[in-house]
């Protein structure tokens, strides 16, 4: 999860799982697999391998220890983290992004410009009552509208013949006590 999503708190990881969270954490600590850090200010845990990623983008601290394996220098560190967190999640507001990781605005920016740029994130009103502009990773959008479109035609697929003929009796107030007559009478108009 934290390889694929990125920086979590705790709290996030377990709104995002079942099981024995700290346990887990311990685990992952213990092995150095995972080191807890201090982003957007906040501990975060994050894989061992992005560290750098995450001292270079945010100047935050790495715990000691680490081999300088992985502690070399990370090109573009904000623009990859941006990235990541647009692939996870779903629309955003940049000013959501930049409070995520205790920035303003201003800061996040012009790295939310290069990954359009690059095609790597679409801006516009994604948000059914969004409030101004909004960024999302194509795939997601893709993704979103393939979910949408299935939710839709199986609300409109075709029922039984039971069920159909059920509702046109009762949409042509046909049966249930009404006289002949007056389904006669509904009906003349057809």
């Amino acid at each position: 999860l934290l390889r694929r999503v990125g920086d979590l708190s705790s709290d996030e990881l377990r709104a995002r799982t079942q099981g024995p969270v700290d346990q887990w954490l311990e685990a992952l600590r213990s092995e150095r697999r995972a080191v807890e850090m201090h982003i957007g200010g906040e501990p975060r845990w994050v894989v061992t391998e992005d560290a750098a990623l995450y001292r270079d983008a945010f100047g935050a601290v790495p715990p000691k220890g680490l081999p300088t394996s992985l502690l070399g220098t990370v090109e573009r560190p904000l623009e990859q983290i941006f990235s990541r967190y647009a692939r996870t999640h779903g629309p955003f507001t940049g000013q959501a992004l930049a409070s995520r990781y205790g920035m303003t605005r201003a800061e996040a920016e012009p790295a939310l410009r290069r990954l359009m740029a690059r095609s790597k994130l679409l801006e516009g009103g994604f948000l059914p009552h969004g409030s101004g502009r909004e960024f999302c990773d194509p795939e997601v959008l893709r993704k979103i509208r393939r979910r949408t479109l299935a939710k839709l035609r199986s609300q409109v697929a075709p029922v039984e013949a039971a069920a159909l003929s059920r509702f046109l009796q009762s949409w042509h107030s046909v049966g249930g006590g009404t006289r002949t007559e007056e389904a006669i009478a509904g009906l003349e108009g057809l």
